[in-house]
């Protein structure tokens, strides 16, 4: 089985370099007998962790530029998995190389591209919808990461719903839980995530500053993750509301230091406008961390009745969902126990066996199991 890793860039991890990472970490002990072939750069190799089981096949991509890495992908990667004999190749970042040979399981992690509602720049946008929707009819099989995802996918790139087999992300609850160090001093808000638009940080910042001037004294609020579309107008946003002192942009986090980060918050908040999983509610639920979301389907499919929501497409509605959820004394006893209850739900180990299952499929070109 072969799966390319050239979509996890150092230092810029989002929920698609998470998958993949974790799918790598997972896959190979389901099954010993199976063996892997990884396509990786040599500017993205250590993420990934040898095994007696998996072999990783270096990449001469160029660093830096998304450009000339898609264009690598289409021209070479083709050749490097006719030489590795592979039975399957997995392309698990929406895009996949076009003149592959093998059968080819892609997955689709959402539909923004397609909906009308996306704020993507024109010409990726358009590049998205090609390059996927080419993806798509080329695959075997196609796996979308929810429910909610999958439908959408299906009815915005004219799919077959049953094309779709959904495998939803896992958390590792080594790492995620409740024990262990928590960031110092504790109590802030939180926001994890890239600032694009569909995130609705601007949104998350004038809340902020509502609370501010209504005098409620909001905890810090701390900005993790690598810059955004929207970074720069986000932080001149919180520049002209005066919030230089309280909203801190912390960048990009280690892995390693992510949890503490989880544990030592009052609150997470999640207000994006769109979202086909939302990974940061899991792994703070599983580390006892109240979260507050925007009230969307994806979001519900993960954060069920432990999660809070709210309508975040209005700052004062989001204001007010922020002043309750730190208003209420029992909140975090009751998330400590729900949450991490929540979180074992979602296993990356029946991950990669489910993904495993499919790859299987694929290679037998059985149909997809019935969801």
């Amino acid at each position: 089985m072969g799966i390319t890793t050239l979509a996890c860039v150092p230092r810029r991890s989002g929920g698609d370099a998470t998958y993949v990472r974790a799918l790598v970490a997972h896959l190979p002990a389901v099954d010993p007998g199976v063996r892997y072939v990884l396509f990786a750069a040599r500017w993205n190799a250590g993420l990934f962790r040898a095994a007696p089981n998996v072999r990783i096949v270096p990449c001469a991509v160029p660093a830096g530029s998304f450009a000339l890495r898609a264009l690598w992908e289409q021209a070479m990667l083709p050749v490097l998995a006719a030489r590795a004999g592979l039975d399957v190749f997995h392309a698990p970042v929406n895009v996949a190389p076009l003149a592959l040979a093998q059968p080819l399981v892609l997955t689709l992690h959402e539909a923004e591209p397609f909906l009308p509602t996306t704020q993507m720049p024109g010409w990726l946008r358009r590049y998205w919808q090609v390059t996927r929707g080419l993806s798509a009819r080329r695959a075997r099989r196609i796996l979308a990461v929810s429910g909610v995802a999958a439908d959408e996918i299906a009815g915005a790139m004219r799919l077959p719903r049953a094309a779709l087999t959904v495998v939803h992300h896992g958390v590792d609850l080594g790492r995620f839980s409740p024990r262990g160090p928590r960031r110092a001093p504790p109590g802030y808000l939180l926001w994890i995530g890239q600032a694009y638009p569909r995130k609705n940080l601007d949104t998350l910042v004038r809340s902020y500053a509502l609370l501010a001037r209504q005098g409620a004294q909001p905890p810090p609020l701390h900005v993790l993750g690598a810059a955004g579309w929207r970074d720069a107008e986000v932080r001149r946003l919180v520049g002209e509301l005066g919030l230089g002192e309280r909203v801190r942009f912390e960048g990009w986090v280690p892995d390693a230091e992510l949890a503490a980060w989880y544990r030592g918050a009052a609150l997470l908040v999640v207000p994006s406008l769109h979202e086909a999983f939302g990974l940061p509610v899991l792994e703070a639920l599983a580390c006892g961390t109240p979260v507050l979301c925007a009230d969307q389907p994806a979001l519900r499919e993960v954060g069920g009745e432990v999660a809070l929501f709210v309508n975040a497409r209005e700052p004062e509605r989001l204001a007010e969902g922020i002043a309750r959820a730190l208003g209420d004394p029992a909140l975090r006893a009751r998330v400590a126990e729900a949450g991490p209850a929540r979180a074992r739900r979602f296993s990356w180990s029946a991950a990669a066996a489910a993904t495993l299952d499919v790859y299987r499929a694929a290679a037998e070109d059985r149909p997809p199991a019935a969801v």
